[in-house]
């Protein structure tokens, strides 16, 4: 007797993977609006990411994506010697965290 789920060798009905791998938000844009839309999804990245380690009993700092790893490397070069001072290479994830909390909270209207 065929199984009643299957039909023609296709997948189950009502299958869905383990877990579908989690892309990190990527920082493309320093500008206000980017970062304050790259902070929402990376709290929601960060959320989902957290679940499915509890979950799979998953160790989040090894599977977590760095902030750092985040940007464009152009992009966090100049970021890192304009906004902070530093070399990119010299950067942390708390400091670039920290920096774009102080952007996305200071509102410019031009």
């Amino acid at each position: 007797m065929a199984d009643a789920d299957a039909t023609d060798g296709d997948w189950p009905v009502g299958s869905v993977p383990l877990f579908a791998p989690l892309a990190a938000p990527e920082i493309s844009s320093t500008s206000h609006q980017a970062l304050v839309k790259w902070r929402r999804e990376r709290r929601e990245y960060e959320s989902k990411l957290r679940a499915r380690c509890r979950i799979y009993d998953e160790d989040y700092a090894a599977v977590v994506q760095s902030i750092k790893d985040s940007f464009n490397r152009d992009l966090l070069d100049g970021f890192c010697e304009l906004r902070l001072g530093i070399n990119s290479a010299d950067v942390t994830d708390d400091l670039l965290s920290a920096e774009i909390e102080r952007i996305v909270s200071h509102v410019k209207n031009d």
